[in-house]
């Protein structure tokens, strides 16, 4: 609708409203064709000829009355207090946006879940209204294109990337919808592109290059696919990409991955991916992904840096060539080999060790591979 922080297209609402009263026509008829069947099929065997016809004259425009006037009713109404909502978010003084800002302001170490129950929990009347609070997390979640900013401040700096420009926020806010609230900022492009690697023993690798990179860890993990029939599931995480990330500290040792890895290439193929992988791969807390993207923590300059290049984002996404595509940043990095303007400030305080990950298929029913390389070998 108009007044969602991201996006700000009137027809929207129009559209919206019409959808809602599609589907409560769709189940105002349902319940209420079975009610007239059901009273014809009691009339027909239990009450007198006479009685019957006169029901009968009257339950189907009456039926077909409520179907079409309470949906209408509804719509209308919904239609009034989406307008009341918006201009409180949009309009002269922008009051609900001035509260979330305050809110958000006041609780810095929150989580998403703790603001919005902090939100629900106000005083104020208009904060207790149902699309209020559907304003509230959408104007949280606009707080991803943080990440849509740095992924194409990377890419800029990037010349084999697909998209070497840098966009404003205004510009993402602004972009055209492609799916739901994602516009075509927040998804990444799909690219041609190839990638090579040389890959030897590790007692051999001093015999190609004076500067290798060794492979740490290798892992890879398919889910049972369970995720569209678990009612349990709520698409806020990739139960596969926790797992192989576990996996592939087991194997190198990492304790602290934010704290040891020098720099992370993440399947961002969608702006808020990156955010969940932020957190599955243990990069940040549950609901604080958000926070510590727009901290600058995964910054070039930042405590780790997460997508270099541009990532698919920027850079593109040649679907096969990606995996590898990220090993080469990595490589370029830890040999200290990258242009001077997207070098990692961390790798020059002294931190050895980079992550790649990818991810295939769709939430709850995905593949995720893991690999850490570091620049020396292991003890």
């Amino acid at each position: 609708p108009a007044f969602w922080p991201v996006h700000d297209e009137h027809s929207t609402v129009v559209a919206d409203v019409f959808l809602i009263a599609v589907h409560d026509f769709r189940m105002q008829l349902f319940f209420l064709l079975a009610g007239f069947f059901g009273c014809l099929l009691y009339l027909r065997y239990g009450l007198v000829g006479m009685l019957k016809q006169r029901v009968r004259r009257v339950a189907i425009p009456f039926a077909l009355a409520l179907a079409i006037i309470v949906p209408t009713v509804q719509a209308v109404g919904l239609y009034a207090e989406i307008e009341n909502v918006r201009s409180a978010a949009t309009g002269e003084g922008s009051s609900l946006r001035e509260y979330a800002d305050g809110l958000v302001a006041a609780n810095p170490d929150a989580t998403t879940g703790q603001l919005v129950q902090h939100f629900l929990l106000s005083g104020d009347s208009l904060a207790r209204l149902p699309l209020v609070h559907l304003w509230f997390l959408y104007y949280l979640l606009s707080k991803e294109l943080d990440g849509t900013l740095k992924n194409h401040f990377n890419g800029a700096r990037n010349p084999r990337a697909q998209f070497r420009k840098e966009v404003s926020k205004e510009t993402i806010c602004n972009s055209p919808i492609i799916a739901g609230n994602l516009g075509i900022f927040d998804c990444s492009g799909v690219s041609d592109g190839s990638a090579a690697a040389i890959i030897v023993r590790s007692e051999d690798a001093y015999k190609y290059t004076d500067k290798p990179i060794f492979v740490k860890a290798l892992s890879f993990i398919a889910g049972p696919g369970a995720g569209p029939i678990d009612p349990t599931y709520d698409y806020t995480s990739f139960i596969e990409v926790e797992r192989s990330a576990a996996d592939a500290y087991a194997q190198a040792g990492i304790h602290d991955p934010r704290a040891e890895l020098a720099m992370a290439e993440v399947h961002d193929c969608f702006t808020p991916t990156e955010l969940v992988l932020m957190e599955d791969l243990g990069f940040s807390h549950r609901g604080q992904g958000w926070k510590d993207v727009m901290s600058g923590a995964f910054d070039l300059d930042g405590e780790l840096a997460v997508n270099p290049d541009g990532g698919l984002k920027s850079f593109g996404h040649p679907i096969g060539a990606s995996g590898l595509r990220m090993l080469f940043e990595a490589w370029l990095q830890l040999r200290l080999e990258a242009p001077a303007e997207r070098a990692i400030a961390s790798i020059k305080a002294g931190k050895k060790l980079a992550m790649t990950h990818n991810l295939g298929g769709a939430p709850g029913n995905c593949v995720s591979f893991v690999s850490i390389v570091g620049s020396e070998p292991s003890a």
